[in-house]
């Protein structure tokens, strides 16, 4: 899915531009480079950003792209009012107006188990998934993850709509534990596998107006970034930016920026990380992915 020689790719793209008097690390690039890398980065040509990134991530394949439902220039996901609004159109969907209501209800509850009580006559992945968010928005991580675990663990048919949000939901909320007093050390792991789960279901057809399976390369990316797999984190940007997204292309620059700020031995253990597929060379393995608050 992602360039081969992405250590080469990431100095070209952090460094293309005319301003000291090392030679640049390919033929199309300036020959002036290296003498000042943060100034370098700050005053980056876009369109070189632009064309480099576009080689380094592989578009996955039955994943749609990001449409102006959600792909707002300046805006990025979980950012309000706007993702709050299209995120109260898109729970509407497939819904009475007496439950449509009662949803808008439960949302401004902050204890999970009266959303549980009170939404009983709801369907139950919506309940679940209302009830989890609650917890989410308390600041219970471990209880939100059981609701929407709870969601995902219903048969097929009976989570329809909220498949997607659930999973999404769920390594949120495992990331958030993660930095938690106490967290197991496998939460990080957890919380990639729930945003893969979310793509995967996204791929499988199960509803998803907020484009949520794009968004999850983002958060991937960033739980990676976290774990310290800089390698999984630019990869994950690059697709996510294939897609349509902005928010994958402002990630990659900033993750540049962090990049050409380490010490420069800091900076070569990175770009000794392990090879990854070059495009071209084979599709994405989707066979083991189970790939909003």
């Amino acid at each position: 899915m992602f360039n081969r020689n992405w250590p080469r790719h990431v100095l070209c793209l952090s460094l293309s531009l005319p301003l000291g008097s090392a030679l640049a690390c390919g033929p199309d690039f300036p020959m002036r480079l290296l003498d000042n890398r943060g100034q370098s980065l700050a005053e980056l040509p876009e369109g070189n950003f632009n064309f480099e990134i576009s080689r380094l991530g592989r578009a996955i394949a039955g994943l749609k792209n990001v449409t102006a439902a959600t792909n707002i220039p300046g805006d990025g996901y979980g950012d309000a009012p706007d993702y709050a609004g299209q995120r109260n159109s898109a729970e509407q969907a497939g819904l009475t107006p007496e439950q449509q209501a009662l949803v808008q209800q439960l949302r401004s509850l902050t204890d999970a188990r009266q959303v549980e009580e009170q939404g009983a006559s709801l369907p139950t992945e919506h309940m679940f998934y209302l009830a989890g968010a609650a917890a989410f928005n308390a600041g219970d991580h471990g209880l939100a993850t059981e609701y929407f675990q709870k969601v995902l663990a219903l048969p097929a048919d009976q989570r329809a709509l909220r498949s997607t949000w659930a999973a999404y939901s769920l390594g949120r909320a495992l990331f958030a534990m993660s930095s938690e007093a106490g967290a197991g050390p496998d939460l990080l792991a957890q919380s990639r596998k729930a945003f893969e789960q979310t793509r995967q279901l996204s791929i499988d057809g199960f509803s998803d107006p907020l484009e949520l399976g794009v968004a999850s390369l983002g958060e991937e990316a960033r739980v990676a970034r976290t774990a310290g797999d800089w390698d999984s984190a630019i990869e994950l940007y690059a697709t996510q930016n294939l897609h349509g997204s902005a928010v994958g292309y402002s990630s990659l620059k900033l993750l540049m920026a962090d990049l050409m700020t380490m010490p420069d031995d800091q900076l070569a253990v990175l770009l000794k990380g392990k090879a990854v597929q070059q495009p071209g060379d084979g599709v994405v393995d989707q066979s083991t992915g189970l790939v909003i608050r």
